[in-house]
């Protein structure tokens, strides 16, 4: 009896397999961060989880959770979707820009990080608390 190369155990083991590097290539931006702005800090009272967003290429969709503090823009991701990756806590001085985009109800964000060069989407809402903490030469976002 000879075995099918494409057998259900085969099949298994390829899908995850995959979504291993899969998830390693997509969370390659997050590490980036978490290497300068990791945090042990508890996540702030303000959290927002299951949000929608993305950290570079990767999409995490309803598995965000976003927190304004004094110091920064806490993100983490939900505890049992986080494969790994640790709670962040971006201080504003490192955020080289924000600009709005789409349409009122709809509106979005994309913060760039500086160092490492990292763009960060998010809904415009969840930023809005941060105005009174930005630093000058990002003060002017409209919000």
């Amino acid at each position: 009896m000879s075995e099918n190369f494409f057998s259900i155990p085969f099949m298994i083991t390829a899908v995850i397999l995959f979504s291993i590097v899969l998830l390693f290539f997509l969370s390659k931006d997050w590490k980036r961060l978490e290497e300068l702005y990791r945090t042990n800090d508890s996540p702030p009272s303000n959290l927002k989880r299951f949000e929608y967003g993305s950290v570079g290429i990767a999409n995490y969709r309803g598995s965000l959770c976003v927190g304004i503090t004094q110091k920064g823009l806490y993100l983490s991701i939900v505890p049992i979707l986080n494969f790994g990756l640790k709670p962040i806590l971006i201080p504003w001085t490192a955020i080289q820009s924000i600009e709005t985009y789409g349409i009122p109800l709809f509106k979005r964000v994309c913060l760039t990080v500086s160092s490492p060069s990292v763009k960060i989407f998010l809904r415009n809402d969840l930023l809005l608390p941060a105005k009174q903490y930005l630093p000058a030469h990002i003060s002017n976002w409209e919000g």
